[in-house]
């Protein structure tokens, strides 16, 4: 195999936007999906401003980090879109540059006052397996169309979404491929309202755990069932079909569990604003069938923040432009492992 280069990863970081460089911290990002009815998001609609941070009518200003959308009655020519060039349904991002990993975030946000454009607040990474490579799993459900002879497509995300009439999503995925699980929440429920010109406190605690490979297959691996690549070990070889499935995970030796080789694996995850618990998952009975079918990521991710237009939201966007800000945005790991995705150096 060729060689692995690892990225980088914060374990702290707190930003209050309180100088005048985004790029200490973040990237303004561009992209379009196929999912949406709008223009994609651009850089140019990202930025640090300054903003009333108050929720009363006292003003009191400091810099925040100022996300844009426009709407239809956007009436300016730029900045362009990504799909045909128009200026209406464009929004704005940002992508941490570094990558995190388990542990607590905290942002506090004032979202738009506009339901026709989501809110979009999430952790995310890329990885694409070829299946000539020792990582590929043999499982339809990180597989391009469900087929196990095509690349993985392995593709954590924890995700929050403001939609409209008052609802919201709390999404995980361990694979976007297939691997996933999506969670509608009627904030009326929970007496909530977000699209209030209001700040709110919007939080993740994510856990991950290590879990002895033998505790899922009754036994130890033999050293024909492992292969090392580049100081990384992974199972390879395990012809039993009911554990085949393992084939291709990365296993570490642990000290804490008495030197035996382990696997990585997402424990808890829970999504609150202020205070109230949105969605919560715990993986509490470890076994073979929970741990392959569980959807709680454990590997490294980026943060992203953006507005855009998605299919998903019925409403137009009959607005000349809206804003979500952020105050500020703290992460603090909690030393859980987490698995570290490598690629292919250039």
């Amino acid at each position: 195999m060729s060689s692995y280069k690892y990225e980088t990863y914060a374990t702290n970081l707190y930003d209050n936007f309180s100088d005048n460089s985004l790029t200490k911290n973040w990237e303004n990002w561009e992209n379009f999906w196929k999912e949406e009815t709008g223009e994609g998001v651009v850089s140019e609609n990202s930025y640090i401003d300054f903003v009333n941070i108050e929720d009363t009518s006292d003003v009191k200003k400091k810099k925040c980090l100022v996300i844009r959308a426009n709407g239809d009655e956007y009436d300016l020519n730029t900045p362009k879109g990504l799909k045909k060039g128009k200026s209406q349904r464009v929004g704005g991002g940002v992508k941490s540059k570094n990558l995190m990993g388990p542990g607590e975030y905290n942002l506090r946000v004032q979202f738009t006052s506009e339901d026709s454009v989501c809110n979009a607040i999430w952790l995310f990474n890329y990885l694409e397996i070829e299946e000539d490579d020792i990582r590929h799993i043999k499982n339809d459900k990180y597989c391009v169309g469900n087929d196990i002879d095509k690349s993985n497509i392995v593709n954590p995300e924890i995700d929050f979404e403001l939609l409209e009439d008052n609802k919201c999503r709390c999404n995980i995925f361990k694979s976007t491929e297939g691997l996933f699980e999506e969670n509608t929440i009627n904030l009326n429920d929970l007496k909530l309202k977000l699209n209030n010109k209001k700040w709110h406190n919007l939080k993740y605690i994510w856990e991950t755990s290590l879990v002895k490979v033998s505790d899922l297959i009754g036994r130890d691996l033999n050293d024909e069932e492992l292969i090392i690549t580049n100081e990384n070990f992974f199972i390879n070889g395990l012809k039993d079909k009911t554990y085949s499935k393992l084939n291709g995970l990365s296993v570490i030796k642990s000290i804490e569990n008495d030197n035996k080789y382990c696997l990585f694996y997402g424990k808890r995850i829970e999504i609150s604003i202020d205070n109230k618990v949105l969605f919560k998952k715990e993986l509490k009975e470890l076994n073979f069938k929970n741990f392959i079918n569980n959807t709680i990521p454990h590997t490294l991710c980026y943060f992203y923040i953006a507005l855009w237009f998605p299919q998903f939201i019925q409403k137009k966007p009959d607005f000349h432009h809206t804003m979500m800000y952020v105050d500020d945005f703290s992460y603090k790991s909690n030393g859980n492992p987490v698995y570290r995705i490598f690629n292919n150096p250039e």
